[in-house]
């Protein structure tokens, strides 16, 4: 009867134990770990770009300064690696790292009331992110934000027309920036991860140098991305 008694008791125990930690599924499945995937999906970047202050006014006159809204979207895709750890019954704490390639581009004309005219053609090729991510588990979902640093390589080829003479040029720069998102993440076995995820880059006002004279330096304000994608994942 005592041995009865007691296989009844650890079986409870083993149930209610199940029960408190609902992360982990009768599949085996489990969020903690290290995982790693492929993503894709569209990247939407804007910013009021202008000539940088100083010599423009000078040598075309004052109000002549030109400006143009660029907004090079694209489609974007690459790798993504990380880990997570569980903090409590469904709940998860973790970092993720992932590389981005885009085909990303804009071209805006932009011209001065002197008949100085430019193409400026804009292009944001790779970018690179370090996220913590928050997630809490909930049957094979796992909602989870995440946020962290982005580095970005941005460039812009300029065709320039000025006073009846043309000339080119390019610049580029990695600028450094935060991330924002959110998303939810689909466990479709023990470890294939399915995810939708929303990642909103913000790169403040960074100026591009051009190899020209300095009053065509390039300067963005706002500089922002959007990105929307999904990703699959292999759960170690």
């Amino acid at each position: 009867m005592v041995s009865v008694t007691r296989q009844a008791l650890f079986g409870a125990a083993a149930a209610a134990a199940m029960l408190a930690s609902p992360a982990v599924h009768a599949e085996g499945i489990d969020w903690a770990g290290g995982y790693l995937g492929i993503h894709a999906g569209g990247q939407f970047t804007t910013g009021r770009m202008t000539l940088v202050p100083g010599g423009y006014d000078t040598v075309f006159g004052p109000g002549s300064k030109p400006e143009a809204t660029m907004s090079p979207d694209g489609f974007a895709g690459g790798a993504l690696a990380g880990y997570m750890a569980r903090i409590g019954a469904s709940t998860f704490v973790g970092v993720e790292l992932d590389v981005t390639g885009s085909t990303a581009k804009d071209t805006q004309i932009t011209s001065a009331t002197v008949g100085w005219d430019a193409s400026n053609r804009m292009k944001q090729e790779i970018t690179g992110r370090a996220r913590a991510r928050f997630g809490y588990a909930v049957g094979k979902l796992m909602p989870f934000i995440a946020g962290g640093v982005s580095v970005s390589r941005v460039s812009m080829d300029l065709d320039i027309d000025c006073f009846g003479q043309h000339y080119s040029d390019h610049t580029a720069k990695t600028l450094t920036g935060f991330n924002v998102g959110a998303g939810v993440e689909y466990a479709m076995s023990r470890h294939l991860r399915a995810r939708l995820e929303y990642i909103f880059d913000g790169y403040g006002s960074p100026q591009l140098a051009t190899l020209k004279p300095d009053w065509n330096d390039r300067k963005f304000h706002n500089l922002r991305t959007s990105t929307v994608r999904v990703a699959v994942a292999y759960a170690f």
